[in-house]
């Protein structure tokens, strides 16, 4: 047995010990996101507004729901619960989702432990636990629909773009499974304002607080625009330069990628959505670390990879009151400087687009036949 294999033995207790953990901890805390989650389904249920009735997002009573009419839709069973009792489920099937949809896409990798067990150490996923946000569910939905057949895949990722569309971009890897899946997220959407009280909120508050950025919330930021936004340009230009970006390098991995597994193109496409989106923070990441198994480095890479993962998935360590304020606001951007780090690598099937990865069912296919 080599030293890598005794490691990845000893390796899987450890993770299925964290991730218990993550899950048992994090069901007793209602993190400051879940009491807006909650809102919505509950609202939804008992036929009350919980749209905020300005562009703002908290109140005395707590977060205003600022996600798409769509999202109470899907999240509706929350509603019949209490919010503790919610809460402690929402944690449980998010991990679970989670946790499914990373295994799949680790176990294409000769290091599944240790992909698990780092995976459910790192600063995105914690935070996103701590929030009590949508994203971690989201990202397991997003995994399911890069690990089963088509067809198949329009569910989970329709459900996904419904309660969250946060990595929106993503759909240009699935087809017609992606048309699905928008028609899905539509019709939950029709649902949605068909359903909740005053719903116009949504249009005349919600969508300009998300369309500036969500500037009231003063936490670590992880996309270019909140970067340049930092050094102290205005945000609507640059939101509409990176999002013509974002576009752009959309049709051109569309272009390259017909023709091969689109799963290898996912690590690309998500780390430049976060990149060149209006906003980003960090526990967004779940989504880059979800997808960090598809990675193919070179040989000449790992020590990025290492610096990458350093800086995404560490614990804010350099960010300390004694650096003076703009050596602080500087660090504070280690995240985004890890991100960038990643697209090189993320960038591989560029060079070599023929040299993709293979679905689960084909390999196994490919074994029977040897």
């Amino acid at each position: 047995m080599s030293a890598l294999e005794r490691l990845e033995r000893g390796a899987w207790p450890l993770a299925a010990l964290v991730w218990l953990y993550l899950t048992l901890h994090y069901a007793h805390v209602l993190g400051v996101d879940f009491g807006a989650i909650y809102r919505g389904p509950h609202g939804l249920l008992h036929n009350q507004a919980f749209y905020p009735t300005g562009q703002h997002y908290t109140t005395e009573a707590g977060a205003y729901y600022v996600d798409p009419p769509s999202s109470p839709v899907v999240l509706a069973p929350l509603g019949i619960l209490s919010k503790s009792a919610a809460g402690a489920l929402f944690i449980v099937v998010s991990v679970t989702a989670f946790v499914i949809g990373l295994y799949r896409l680790a176990s294409r990798t000769p290091i599944p432990a240790l992909i698990m067990l780092g995976a459910g150490l790192s600063l995105p996923v914690r935070s996103e636990l701590s929030l009590g946000n949508a994203d971690l569910l989201c990202a397991g939905l997003v995994g399911l629909a890069l690990t089963v057949r088509h067809r198949r895949r329009a569910v989970p990722l329709g459900l996904a773009i419904a309660i969250k569309p946060t990595v929106w971009p993503i759909l240009v890897l699935f087809g017609v499974d992606a048309l699905i899946a928008i028609a899905l997220a539509a019709a939950l959407v029709v649902v949605g304002l068909a359903t909740i009280v005053d719903v116009g909120r949504f249009f005349r508050n919600v969508i300009p607080y998300l369309a500036h950025g969500q500037q009231a919330i003063a936490t670590v930021r992880t996309s270019l625009t909140d970067a340049a936004v930092a050094a102290g340009l205005p945000r609507g230009p640059i939101s509409a330069i990176c999002l013509v970006a974002l576009v752009a390098a959309l049709a051109y991995i569309l272009y390259r990628a017909r023709g091969t597994d689109k799963a290898a193109w996912a690590p690309l496409v998500l780390v430049l959505a976060l990149l060149l989106s209006t906003y980003s923070y960090v526990p967004y990441v779940v989504y880059v670390v979800l997808a960090l198994p598809l990675l193919r480095p070179r040989d000449g890479q790992f020590w990025l990879v290492g610096l990458a993962l350093y800086l995404v998935g560490s614990s804010d360590v350099w960010n300390t009151n004694s650096f003076p304020h703009q050596l602080n606001t500087l660090l504070g951007f280690q995240v985004l400087v890890g991100l960038l780090l990643l697209v090189p690598i993320a960038a591989n099937p560029l060079r070599a687009p023929g040299d993709h990865l293979l679905a689960p069912d084909d390999l196994r296919k490919n074994r029977s036949r040897d």
